[in-house]
């Protein structure tokens, strides 16, 4: 797929619309663009300026040679939570047609017809019209006698999941790392410490696709597809936005036993006709800024890495990575010019 991501999803049922969590930001404003501030683009929904992807060796040689990166399908996800294909709701049906029974009886009893369904906003306007006592009569009335579920609602909610089911399957992720020193990332996505980090800048004057990263969020238990109280609310507000909003919450959740990977991720709709499980999109050459070489990185893949960095990349800073034995942390120096092989 050849060109800028960005048109394909901005603005979508995927792309979110919510800030990054606080602290370690960027002002974008400061983002320079050759010899002039560039302005912030449109298409921007948080304040971060660099991103970070732990690869192996092998991979970094991939990206560095085709200039593109790996987007993967949720089925593939090391996590058996993340974006599961089942749609997890956390309440059966009955609940759910009680809940929202309950919801339409309170409303009629009040007179709310501010509501966007069709139907319901027909049927409360009707009984309105006939008085307090008889609004009170009909509420009571839905209370007292549970409605059972009827085949068009039981057709709606397999649709519900089979449409899930679908839209996961033809989803591609781009997974992503707010920071570059995490040791058990460093283990467990670059190769036991032998493999590369690829530092991304956003650049608002090429619409990078990055404008569009979200952060996770991190729950002590697996993800689920909203509240029952949302639902009904959804149901009855008609809002196709607000379902929307449903959706896009369940791709930006975790459990927390994921929380050391800061993940932010860019959530694309796949085109028609591209099959399997991955896929690999071009990025702007300009959008990759520095390389962090792994502390125990094979000499050879290094040097090839280093070869491949002179090939309309030498604007890319490379950097080595060390052990700190004194803070338990990662340090990184910037090589110079004339030491860039072994």
């Amino acid at each position: 797929m050849k060109g800028n991501l960005h048109v394909r999803f901005l603005g979508g049922p995927w792309a979110g619309n919510s800030p990054g969590p606080p602290g370690d930001r960027t002002d974008v404003r400061s983002a320079q663009s050759g010899n002039h501030v560039a302005d912030r683009s449109p298409n921007r929904i948080h304040e971060r300026q660099h991103f970070y992807k732990y690869v192996t060796a092998e991979v970094a040689s991939i990206v560095l040679s085709n200039r593109t990166l790996r987007w993967s399908s949720p089925t593939v996800f090391n996590d058996p939570f993340d974006v599961e294909p089942e749609l997890r709701l956390g309440f059966s049906q009955e609940e759910l047609n009680r809940a929202l029974q309950l919801e339409v009886a309170r409303r009629i009893e009040e007179g709310d017809s501010n509501v966007g369904h069709p139907a319901m906003k027909a049927l409360i306007g009707l009984i309105d019209r006939s008085g307090p006592e008889a609004r009170r009569a009909n509420a009571q009335a839905l209370r007292d006698t549970p409605n059972p579920i009827t085949n068009g609602q039981a057709a709606s909610m397999a649709l519900l999941r089979e449409t899930w089911r679908d839209i996961v399957s033809k989803m591609r992720v781009l997974c992503l790392s707010e920071r570059n020193d995490a040791t058990s990332m460093w283990n467990h996505y670059s190769d036991g410490y032998r493999g590369v980090v690829l530092e991304f800048e956003v650049l608002d004057e090429i619409d990078s696709c990055f404008l569009c990263a979200r952060a996770v969020t991190y729950s002590d238990s697996p993800p689920r597809l909203a509240m029952l109280g949302e639902w009904v609310d959804c149901i009855i507000s008609g809002d196709e936005a607000r379902w929307v909003s449903l959706f896009t919450e369940y791709q930006y959740t975790k459990t927390t036993d994921w929380a050391y990977e800061k993940e932010w991720r860019v959530v694309l709709p796949l085109q028609s006709g591209e099959p399997g499980s991955h896929s690999d999109f071009p990025f702007h050459e300009r959008e990759l800024t520095r390389v962090f070489l792994g502390p125990s990185i094979d000499a050879p893949e290094r040097n090839d890495i280093l070869s491949l960095l002179k090939l309309g990349l030498e604007h890319v800073r490379i950097y080595e990575t060390t052990r700190s034995t004194g803070d338990n942390r990662f340090s990184f120096s910037k090589l110079g010019a004339g030491s860039r092989a072994v």
